[in-house]
């Protein structure tokens, strides 16, 4: 038993229409499932008492819904069973009811039937399932790889891609059962269609497969364009050779070309970068997600750390300084307890987030950089910004006055550090209530700056504090 259980490419948005179909799927096989079971049990019933009639009904049933199946059976021709004209009277009555009971079960109903074929129930087909192993092998392969193609693609055109997946994936299995009137059921030819896409388009990602075979048990990693590939020349085996009864394999066969020849179109004629590229919305807008950062993304999950970083570098820099690209490096450089980088890369997420209003995404990342590197700074312009950001907050009083007095050790040169110190002092009596913190700031600033423009406020500052400790000399 071979099973694929999961692959490394990532995507940026979460596939709502992949999830749609399977809450969808899931939703109409409960009660068709039902109503299935309580139909074959009745049509089970009659089935008994037909063949304790006419024992050949069944075996000419099948050869009529499937020609194909003749040449299988050597014994058609003349009957063993001379029946009454009582008995006949009894078993066409049986017939009749055994096959309206057939024909009003959903999958016969809504199933897609090669000699009435027609673009509803190819459509419907595609959302009835025989069983739940059926059900939740579709589901598999349908996060598998609708997950990516809806983030490439996007959910519109990823639904319309589907609905046509599933269409050109019944019109090849009625191709390939021409006459027959056995339906046929399952999202597989539509999942097949975006299985052929997935090949064109992530060709180079790995797949993890489960692997069990008697006692022997063990994972492993293989690329999508050797074991896609081999899939579909297994479904051309079977479909042309009828050793597996039961399985759409045309219909896989059809879709899969399908999807395949139409994730080739869209890419060579450029049409997928121009339409359907991905998308991330950071600031309420949506912004097109570059072919490096997918790849570094790709990178990443192979574990190809030091090529992803190269990877988002240099998209960043091709871009206009993108932004999660730069989220992304933040993260690796936080993990790698990287300070010199991380304080590099935080710099340039905050002087793109304060030049788009983003001051959210500026914090969150400010924060990540002072929780693992405490004593860490920016250069003096954007961590005095940084800190007032915080300020103005109204509640992460504590974070300002480290991002002040970082400023102030880092740079204590810099005017900024001055304006930092009193700052700092300020938050720590007004809103912190650490007047003693306060008092020593302000005898620090009046120690190494008493000359200054700042002395002034250092001075009534320092008297506010000591008044705040009930200092009697004040």
């Amino acid at each position: 038993m071979l099973i694929p259980i999961g692959h490394e490419t990532r995507v940026q948005r979460f596939p709502y229409v992949t999830v749609g179909l399977m809450v969808l799927n899931l939703l109409i096989f409960i009660p068709t499932w039902r109503l299935e079971i309580s139909y074959h049990k009745q049509m089970e019933q009659l089935a008994r008492k037909i063949i304790s009639i006419d024992p050949f009904y069944f075996r000419d049933k099948r050869i009529k819904e499937d020609p194909s199946l003749r040449r299988y059976i050597d014994t058609i021709g003349d009957r063993s069973v001379d029946l009454s004209e009582e008995k006949i009277e009894l078993v066409e009555r049986l017939k009749a009811e055994f096959e309206e009971l057939e024909q009003n079960r959903p999958v016969y109903k809504w199933g897609s039937k090669p000699d009435r074929w027609n673009i509803i129930t190819a459509v419907t087909s595609a959302f009835l399932h025989r069983s739940w192993i059926h059900l939740l092998g579709n589901f598999l392969f349908l996060w598998m790889v609708g997950c990516n193609i809806e983030d490439r693609w996007g959910p519109w055109f990823f639904a319309l891609f589907y609905i046509l997946g599933s269409i050109a994936a019944s019109g090849a299995d009625a191709l390939g059962r021409m006459g027959s009137s056995i339906p046929m059921v399952g999202a597989s030819g539509a999942v097949a269609a975006l299985m052929g896409a997935f090949l064109l388009r992530y060709y180079n990602t790995r797949i993890r497969f489960f692997l069990w075979i008697f006692i022997y048990i063990r994972t492993f990693h293989a690329p999508a364009y050797i074991m896609l590939p081999l899939w579909f020349v297994r479904e051309i085996l079977f479909a042309s050779s009828g050793l597996q009864a039961g399985v759409a394999n045309w219909a896989h066969i059809g879709g899969f070309v399908f999807g395949a020849l139409a994730g080739l179109v869209l890419w060579v004629s450029g049409l997928e970068d121009k339409y359907f590229v991905p998308r991330y919305s950071l600031d309420g807008e949506e912004h097109e997600v570059p072919e490096g950062y997918q790849l570094a993304q790709e990178l990443l999950g192979r574990g190809e750390r030091e090529e992803a970083k190269k990877k988002l570098i240099s998209t960043a820099a091709q871009h206009g300084g993108y932004l999660p690209a730069y989220l992304t490096l933040g993260k690796i450089y936080a993990e790698d307890k990287n300070k010199t980088e991380l304080i590099k890369v935080t710099e340039a997420i905050i002087k793109h987030c304060f030049a788009s209003n983003e001051l959210h995404i500026a914090m969150e990342a400010f924060q990540r950089m002072i929780k693992i590197f405490p004593d860490a700074s920016l250069s003096p312009v954007y961590q005095f910004r940084m800190a007032s950001a915080l300020t103005s907050t109204g509640e992460l009083h504590q974070e300002a006055c480290w991002a002040y007095r970082n400023l102030a050790a880092t740079y204590p040169n810099e005017m900024l550090a001055q304006k930092s110190l009193l700052t700092c002092a300020d938050l720590l009596t007004d809103k912190l209530g650490m007047h003693e913190n306060a008092v020593r700031m302000y005898n620090h600033f009046l120690k190494h700056y008493s000359s200054g423009p700042l002395e002034g406020r250092a001075k009534d500052g320092l008297k506010k504090a000591r008044k705040a400790m009930g200092d009697p000399t004040i």
